[in-house]
């Protein structure tokens, strides 16, 4: 019965983890992108959005939050310098003025593959 029970912990660590994703939030136009707001996404939101854009006097304009879908690149646009829009999906990963692009976890990858193969080795699964 302990065995069972390590299992479910362990599984419940990984399952936990995935979805409760965190990332910043600035929703005002105008901020420079070193906001300490958090959000807790929702389970539909797999990634944080960082998107910037740049008006054609120069002044920069951050808005961040939780993403259902990944969107990347970067548009130029006539009436803006430029929009451009990144995406990453762990923890708090779109501080400062851009998210670093699609990332994992590899902590979290590691202790889950690891896991899973202790509970293969002693006939768990």
């Amino acid at each position: 019965m302990a065995t069972l029970n390590t299992v479910l912990l362990g599984a419940a660590l990984c399952i936990g983890a995935a979805l409760s994703l965190r990332c910043y939030q600035c929703l005002t136009p105008g901020t420079d992108g070193n906001c300490n707001n958090t959000i807790t996404c929702k389970a539909t939101e797999t990634f944080c959005e960082t998107i910037s854009s740049t008006n054609s006097t120069g002044h920069e304009s951050v808005y961040k939050s939780c993403a259902a879908t990944y969107r990347e690149g970067q548009v130029f646009i006539s009436s803006l310098r430029s929009l451009s829009i990144s995406c990453c999906r762990t923890d708090l990963c779109n501080r400062g003025s851009g998210a670093p692009g699609v990332t994992c976890s590899s902590a979290l990858v590691s202790l889950c593959l690891a896991f899973t193969s202790l509970c293969q080795r002693n006939g768990w699964l």
